[in-house]
C-alpha cells in the first residue's frame, strides 16, 4: 500500500469536543491551536485519516485521540 499525504492546501472541518474549525493540512502540521494536547490529537486524527485514505477513498472520521473526542472531514471547495 502506498503512503498518502495531503498537500499542504487541503482544507478541514475540524471538530474537538464540540467546537468546529475550518483550516489546513499545513496548520494542522505545524500547530493546530494554543493546546498541546489538541495540536496532538488533531495531528493523529490527520495521520490516521492518512493511512485509511491510502488503502480507499475515506473523507473523513471520528474517534477519540489523547482523551479528545475529534472529527476530521476534508472539505472540497470547487
Amino acid at each position: 500500500m502506498a503512503a498518502f499525504k495531503y498537500k499542504q492546501s487541503q482544507k478541514f472541518r475540524v471538530i474537538v469536543s464540540g467546537v468546529s474549525v475550518y483550516t489546513t493540512a499545513k496548520q494542522i502540521r505545524w500547530a493546530f491551536g494554543d493546546s498541546v494536547a489538541v495540536n496532538e490529537a488533531v495531528t493523529s486524527a490527520l495521520q490516521s485519516l492518512e493511512r485509511m485514505k491510502a488503502g480507499g477513498s475515506a473523507v473523513g472520521l471520528a474517534g477519540n485521540w489523547n482523551g479528545l473526542s475529534v472529527q476530521l472531514s476534508e472539505l472540497d471547495f470547487a
